[in-house]
């Protein structure tokens, strides 16, 4: 039978399991998404009021997030709460009932809300509306927020729809592309966290602003529950008790664009975006979804520009060239800089025939951008979706728990130098959180997370009726021996460098990753008087597969006129300045750990100050591969 001894039994029971814990194990790496809200009950002649029931409520959801009692001091703490709106009532015989509406809660806030009670009947009822905190006064830390409306507002005709293109719009946030340097610090000093989940890397491109309600930026002063001197993470939208539906489309077309100076015509360029949610209630004050789908398409082309050779240096006529064209046989030069047509190699032959097209832009000789030529898809993605649902259930009136899923495809047909190297990748990102929320006592609340990211890079393969060249197929037509010694097939070729041509060369291809990481994490806050502890650990499993077969393994050879003085003319006499060839070991698949705790306290010294202090422990564990072919350094 579970009474409220029991329930105390087991919060302390869980208490001394995380202590044990923090002494055991190692490194906390998550800054919390979660929020509290904490302040003072007083009387209208300052003197505190203990004993006051103080009651926060869910607008949105009119669920009853936690009820708690002022302690000695007048205090009160509620952690752990989910960003929203929140209506908190305060309550003590005697006095009127005191509510304030409308509390706005940021993702990962500590907000002050504190209590002024009137002598009156507790049927009586004195209403504040509290609205969003216009500064943060609780704690060192120097946070900032970015919401959903921010994103829709601003007037960008930007097409990603990556956090990083509104973050930069903070203060102390600076970046390009997909980093950003939070406060003077490096990516490598920053956490980018998923509803309090942290995430890799190699996943932070399947961002999509559209599908988070909103984010938050830890950049100064962070605490002990955070791994890294700077942080930001991502809040997904959740449903409420009202049913929501939105469709939007964005279209851009380049109508009104500008010809390039050395295009024949104006490239056509479009672009679709559109996005379908929808949220609202399972069963009405418990359950909640939201489902979005958000989709790109790039309907449009991309003009190129190469260097290949003349007409007549593809015949071996370098007489176009005023430097003598030495012989490497006798260090004389060539009669008239012209390589005699039973020099010339079969393979380099039959390279150009295959992979190097006639000049068809300049005048005739030209040796620079001669070659323009049309790619039928964009020069990145051409299409993308992202999906994401998540459903939030409240188990108990002491036990609340959500579940999200997102989901991110994304696939490319890029060029390369040469129209013959088209190449192609399939991406696909997955990220998930089961979170879960336990009240044992008003002064003893636990938070579980586990979480997972898989990230899938398949480069060569078949897409849209693109077949990519293939290196294993390529070296057999040229001529080309002695490569590829495993018989390894995949997206490639015997890559040659020729200074004044434009590379030969594409995407090495095969299964870049396959990698699937895990994320534990648990902690507890603890309401003991005037201090409130948060003590908790973290394990994160990363589990890496590599399947690339790597430039090089066809052959990877340089040409830059060492030998006659013209690079082109070394190329069809066979004659490389440098020649390599790889033999990859394939597949496979390593693993490492990140393992950390944290013990933190927020000492209430007074109404007015805060003293808020912690430690933290990391341990990185070192990369182990599954077939032992590794090398590091023995102490022994």
């Amino acid at each position: 039978m579970i009474t409220s001894q029991n329930l105390e039994r087991l919060a302390k029971l869980c208490t001394h399991c995380s202590i044990l814990a923090l002494l055991c194990l190692g490194p906390l790496v998550a800054q919390s998404s979660q929020s509290t809200i904490r302040g003072t009950v007083r009387d209208q002649t300052g003197a505190v009021i203990p004993g006051t029931e103080v009651v926060l409520t869910d607008v949105n959801t009119n669920i009853r997030a936690r009820v708690v009692i002022t302690d000695e001091n007048g205090n009160y703490e509620i952690p752990e709460l989910k960003s929203g709106v929140y209506r908190l009532s305060a309550e003590m015989p005697g006095f009127k009932t005191f509510i304030a509406d409308n509390i706005t809660l940021e993702g990962g806030q500590i907000r002050r809300v504190d209590v002024l009670l009137e002598v009156g009947e507790t049927s009586d009822q004195i209403t504040v509306q509290a609205g969003a905190a216009v500064i943060t006064t609780e704690g060192g830390s120097l946070n900032s927020t970015l919401d959903e409306d921010a994103h829709k507002d601003a007037p960008l005709v930007e097409i990603s729809p990556h956090p990083t293109v509104m973050l930069t719009t903070l203060p102390g946030i600076q970046g390009q592309g997909w980093n950003v340097t939070i406060a003077g610090q490096t990516s490598a000093q920053t956490t980018q966290s998923d509803d309090g989940v942290i995430n890799g890397p190699d996943a932070i491109q399947g961002h999509n602003i559209n599908l988070v309600d909103e984010i938050t930026v830890m950049a100064v002063n962070s605490t002990a529950d955070s791994p890294r001197a700077a942080t930001w993470n991502t809040i997904s939208k959740r449903g409420d008790n009202t049913f929501h539906g939105a469709v939007w489309y964005k279209h851009i077309n380049s109508a009104l664009n500008a010809r390039g100076f050395f295009q024949p015509e104006k490239p056509v360029f479009l672009f679709h975006e559109w996005q379908a949610e929808v949220s609202g209630p399972i069963l009405q004050d418990k359950t909640f979804y939201h489902a979005a789908w958000y989709s790109e398409r790039f309907p449009a082309g991309s003009f190129n520009l190469s260097d290949v050779p003349t007409l007549q240096m593809r015949q071996g006529d370098f007489s176009q060239f005023s430097q003598p064209l030495k012989d490497p046989l006798t260090g004389e030069p060539f009669p008239n800089n012209v390589i005699p047509t039973e020099r010339l190699n079969s393979t380099a032959l039959k390279v150009q025939e295959l992979y190097i097209p006639e000049p068809n832009l300049g005048a005739p000789g030209a040796l620079r951008q001669n070659l323009g030529w049309e790619h039928p898809w964009p020069s990145d993605k051409y299409q993308w979706d992202n999906y994401q649902w998540r459903i939030d259930h409240n188990l108990s009136d002491s036990n609340s728990l959500f579940v999200r899923y997102n989901f991110y495809r994304v696939p490319y047909i890029l060029s390369r130098n040469l129209p013959a190297f088209t190449w192609t990748r399939l991406r696909k990102y997955s990220r998930g959180i089961v979170s879960d929320t336990h009240v044992f006592s008003p002064g003893v609340v636990n938070t579980f997370r586990f979480g997972w990211r898989g990230n899938y890079i398949l480069d060569g393969d078949n897409l849209e009726g693109v077949n990519p060249t293939l290196g294993d197929e390529a070296v057999a037509p040229i001529g080309l021996q002695g490569v590829n010694p495993a018989g390894l097939s995949g997206q490639g070729f015997p890559r040659m460098d020729i200074t004044g041509i434009s590379s030969l060369q594409t995407s090495a291809g095969g299964l870049r990753a396959d990698h699937f990481n895990f994320h534990w994490e648990d902690s507890i806050n603890w309401t003991i008087g005037r201090h409130v502890w948060k003590f908790g650990f973290q394990l994160m499993r990363f589990n890496n597969f590599d399947g690339l077969v790597d430039e090089g393994t066809y052959g990877s050879f340089r040409f830059d006129g060492s030998f006659t003085g013209v690079g082109y003319a070394d190329f069809l006499l066979r004659l490389p300045t440098r020649s390599q060839r790889l033999n990859p070991l394939l597949p496979r698949r390593m693993g490492t750990y990140e393992l950390g705790l944290f013990v933190m306290d927020a000492f209430k010294v007074s109404p007015r100050l805060t003293l808020d202090y912690g430690l933290r422990m990391d341990i990185f564990g070192a990369p182990t591969v599954e077939d032992g072919l590794q090398y590091n350094w023995d102490p022994e």
